[in-house]
């Protein structure tokens, strides 16, 4: 009798070692961080924390200690054990499987606490892809109500094409789910507005758009130091996204549906001012101009490669200046600049990837990064884990989802400009009736 419970001791303490990363989604049929819902079955492994307290909108996350806990497992097994307390898991569908959203995946896969348990795409092979990825405990459907409305995820990250997030946003938010969008939240500015007013809506709802120089540590570290006042007050900005030149047919490709210079590329630098600024200011007016000398197919499209934009803030007291092109030779540069009544702020002034230089007969010669997801690697990730830290832990997010409104308005704006040749006033959606 004792060796069989020892033995019944043993089987249970390995089921709790394979827990891991899915320890959430084993352990109950529906999510620990949506609104609370009915189980359609008993928990099918040893619940190690309460479920009412893990189920509640706002709850606190379980010390990680060695405790002396009384197991109960779905056979009324009752025994006490020294076992480890499992932490909550964030479990993310990923709606989009392309370039943008594999790094995602592989990403959120990479990391602690967080795990991908379903894929929505209605491309062949992405669905190809991502199955074999996720094995067969995942989901892969084309259905994007089917996918928000799974049981076994609690957040949504779409990184699907600009003109479906609206509608996508909608769904998921009807469906109780978390949001991170990918950049731009929307395709202009009455959409991008309508997604913020809506999230207002759900208040128990984390609804984000995915910026990764937010999470960058030299961006973070400046806006840390703007705060506390080390230049004084902000007069201008300056911010920069300069691509690797790339001349083949998917660029051509992708500008004709990109939406702009200015929406799809110097959006990055519009929203990174506005982090840095810290506040909630207002656009009042904007001036953009370009030229498509590089590229003179893209006038047909209404763009250019080379742009660069103006725009007044808070009453035209302070000014921010992006610039965009299409045609960097050596490589992707980002760059931002901040001036203050009482000093300055350069970030990434050289275009380096890395803090090592190369000497030889040649000269003195940096190693850049080739682009945007080279240089903010580290970036893309640290995201993941503030988005995930501010649903489970409750931890201050560097997102601001009205600044990713304000971004389209201002980045539509310098479009706007740029094609009428005119400054354009930049007036900001209201919510709807």
């Amino acid at each position: 009798m004792l060796r069989q419970s020892l033995s019944v001791l043993r089987i249970q303490q390995r089921k709790l070692n394979r827990i891991g990363r899915v320890w959430s989604a084993a352990a109950f049929s529906t999510s620990p961080l949506a609104p609370p819902r009915t189980p359609a079955h008993p928990p099918r492994i040893p619940q190690v924390i309460n479920p009412p307290a893990l189920l509640s909108s706002h709850f606190t996350p379980p010390i990680h200690t060695t405790t002396t806990t009384t197991v109960h497992t779905t056979a009324a097994i009752h025994t006490t054990a020294n076992i480890m307390t499992a932490p909550p898991v964030l479990r993310i569908g990923v709606a989009g499987a392309g370039r943008m959203g594999r790094i995602h995946i592989e990403n959120i896969l990479s990391l602690s606490r967080v795990t991908v348990t379903a894929v929505c795409t209605v491309l062949p092979h992405e669905i190809e892809w991502a199955k074999s990825v996720l094995g067969p405990e995942g989901v892969v459907t084309p259905d994007y109500n089917e996918f928000v409305n799974l049981p076994n995820v609690d957040a949504v990250l779409l990184v699907t094409p600009t003109g479906f997030h609206k509608d996508q946003v909608f769904g998921a938010l009807k469906a109780g789910k978390h949001v991170l969008c990918e950049k731009p939240i929307a395709g202009n500015p009455a959409d991008a507005w309508a997604v913020y007013y809506e999230s207002l809506k759900y208040p128990n709802l984390k609804v984000a758009c995915a910026f990764p120089r937010r999470y960058a540590s030299v961006f973070v570290e400046a806006a840390r130091r703007i705060k506390n006042g080390e230049i004084g007050e902000v007069t201008t900005l300056r911010s920069q996204t300069t691509d690797l030149y790339q001349n083949d047919e998917f660029l051509i490709n992708y500008i004709k549906h990109s939406g702009g210079i200015f929406v799809d590329c110097t959006i990055h630098d519009i929203d990174a001012c506005l982090y840095l600024l810290g506040k909630d200011v207002l656009p009042t007016s904007a001036y953009g101009t370009g030229s498509a000398n590089l590229f003179p197919q893209f006038k047909e499209f209404g763009d250019v490669d080379d742009a660069l934009g103006l725009v007044n803030l808070d009453g035209d007291k302070t000014v921010m200046n992006v610039y965009g092109s299409r045609n960097n030779r050596h490589g992707h540069h980002t760059m931002t600049e901040i001036m203050g009544t009482k000093g300055r702020i350069l970030i990434n002034g050289q275009p380096r990837l890395l803090q090592v230089d190369i000497s030889d007969e040649t000269g003195t010669r940096m190693i850049g990064a080739k682009s945007h997801m080279e240089l903010f690697t580290e970036a893309f990730k640290l995201e993941i884990e503030g988005f995930r830290d501010w649903i489970l832990d409750g931890t201050e997010a560097h997102f601001n989802l009205k600044d990713a409104a304000k971004a389209v308005s201002i980045a539509y704006s310098l479009m706007e400009s740029l094609r009428s040749k005119h400054s354009v006033d930049i007036a900001l959606p209201g919510p709807s009736a």
